[in-house]
């Protein structure tokens, strides 16, 4: 019986020692699983932070080229168009704010990003193109299709203008952009009453649909290129063209394009002219064009008025087959 116990407690002893083993050794396995997931995780870690840094530093912005911009220092657009977390890398902030539509910029439309190399950025600035321009207290006040006064110039009565920046503050040291009017061959508009004008500030009138008008004849005598004296408006909006002594009476906002393209067939054989040109009733089917001569005889008696072709024969060559025109002027009825 001693014997057996005896037996007994060395197959314990040796149970034990050998269980204890095998926990110490399951335990070292699972301290050293532990460390190797962790030794892993930071390796990937740190590989990935490394690969960040490296990408970043690859396309970091270190030079920004600013084109079409006369309004701001290069600093102040760059401080404007670059925005966002991504702005120092090349890559991202191209792709995050590639185009910029501008509502509260002043003079401002919009900025579309360029990316030139790893390192370089060039900044598109769109302005806000002036579509015509008012006269007040010996100053011409530049303004755009909403009617915002985006430029000022004195009026020294001839065809040189000095423009009078308008900017926010800068650094006194930053390089400066030399100022000129956006646009030059835009008319004079008269007969819009508004009660102050602010660089910067929409022209407070009555109706503000007149800018829509104003900015359709723009773009229209742009295109046929017949850049009026000034455009001028009467009370119920019907829009008057002035070439030297001859007045085209264009009447309301309607068939601006086809008007205009008759202006620009006709105008050539009114060079010696001085008198007004009827289109405020002009339809797409009308034939014929009314031109009243100043100073002529009068209506009773026929003989002021000239019967011009209102076809579309007459627009594109500004030819006339007429028999009422001879050597590129127009003859009377009289």
């Amino acid at each position: 019986m001693k014997t057996f116990w005896r037996t007994f407690r060395l197959w314990e002893a040796g149970f034990l020692r050998n269980t204890g083993e095998s926990m110490r050794v399951s335990q070292y396995k699972k301290k050293m699983d532990k460390k190797t997931l962790y030794i892993t995780i930071g390796s990937v870690a740190g590989a990935l932070l490394i690969s960040v840094f490296i990408f970043f530093m690859t396309f970091r912005v270190t030079e920004v080229e600013v084109v079409g911009n006369t309004r701001y220092t290069d600093k102040e657009v760059e401080k404007m168009a670059l925005t966002g977390p991504f702005s120092f890398n090349s890559l991202l902030v191209v792709w995050q704010n590639g185009h910029q539509e501008v509502t509260d910029i002043p003079f401002i439309e919009s900025f579309e990003l360029e990316r030139m190399s790893r390192h370089k950025i060039r900044i598109h600035v769109r302005e806000k193109q002036p579509v015509g321009y008012v006269e007040a207290d010996g100053q011409k006040l530049y303004f755009d299709k909403d009617g915002l006064v985006v430029e000022t110039a004195v009026d020294s009565g001839s065809d040189a203008e000095v423009v009078r920046p308008v900017q926010g503050e800068s650094d006194p040291e930053e390089d400066t952009a030399e100022y000129h009017a956006a646009v030059t061959d835009v008319p004079l508009v008269e007969g819009l009453e508004f009660a102050s004008a602010v660089v910067g500030e929409q022209l407070q009138v009555e109706n503000e649909e007149i800018f829509n008008t104003i900015m359709g004849i723009t773009r229209m005598v742009d295109k046929f290129e017949v850049i009026p004296d000034k455009v001028v408006f009467d009370e119920e909006y019907n829009a008057t063209l002035y070439y030297g002594d001859v007045r085209v009476l264009l009447g309301q906002d309607t068939l601006l394009e086809e008007k205009v393209a008759r202006v620009a067939a006709i105008l050539p054989k009114l060079a010696e002219e001085s008198g007004e040109l009827h289109l405020e009733d002009f339809e797409s089917g009308t034939t014929q064009i009314i031109f009243a001569r100043d100073n002529a005889p009068t209506a009773e008696d026929g003989g002021n008025q000239v019967v011009i072709p209102g076809t579309n024969d007459l627009v594109g060559n500004g030819e006339d087959s007429s028999e009422d025109t001879e050597d590129g002027n127009v003859e009377g009825n009289g």
